[in-house]
């Protein structure tokens, strides 16, 4: 009996000193995070169910080991962006016919919206004209965007959320 509650006893003990030595004493520095979050929202109205990713290769096309995620109702996706990646390459927001614009509904011929890698929080038309410049001109982004408001007349930023700006507005603007 003796040898049996020795035996048990050993094993709490050698258990207790695992443990406390598997959680590092309350020493341990928690390890830096790997990715970034970065919050992206697809608009021409607001596009619910864009895949989204970024294009590291540059081929127009979002593939399975490139960072990616889906457009909610209102046209938002979160990616978990690898901090190696984060500002170095372009977005895209591949619109299927699965997709529904929240002005124009349904969509029925699919098409592929982008933005520049420095200015990911918003994939427009707008964006899409930026990073079209940038990828053949070599131009940055900001000349991009200033030959695209020079081109169109925008004087407002292209990297804006402009449907917030139309909510204003009934739809019944009077041209004068």
């Amino acid at each position: 009996m003796n040898f049996r509650l020795e035996q048990n006893g050993l094993a709490l003990a050698s258990a207790a000193l695992f443990f406390v030595a598997g959680c590092g004493g309350g020493d341990a520095t928690p390890a830096a995070p790997t990715s970034t979050n970065v919050s992206v929202k697809v608009i021409d109205g607001a596009i619910k169910n864009a895949l989204v990713c970024l294009d590291k290769n540059g081929n127009g096309r979002c593939d399975v080991d490139e960072t990616q995620g889906t457009t909610d109702v209102a046209g938002n996706v979160t990616l978990a962006v690898p901090n190696a990646d984060v500002g170095k390459y372009p977005l895209i927001a591949i619109v299927g016919t699965n997709a529904i614009d929240s002005v124009y509904g349904p969509v029925t011929v699919a098409y592929t919206l982008s933005a520049p890698a420095d200015q990911v929080a918003v994939v427009s038309p707008l964006t899409t004209l930026v990073q079209q410049t940038v990828a053949t001109t070599g131009a940055t982004t900001a000349a991009a965007a200033q030959t695209v408001q020079n081109a169109t007349g925008i004087t407002v930023s292209l990297f804006q959320d402009y449907t917030q700006a139309m909510a204003l507005f009934d739809g019944s603007i009077d041209a004068a």
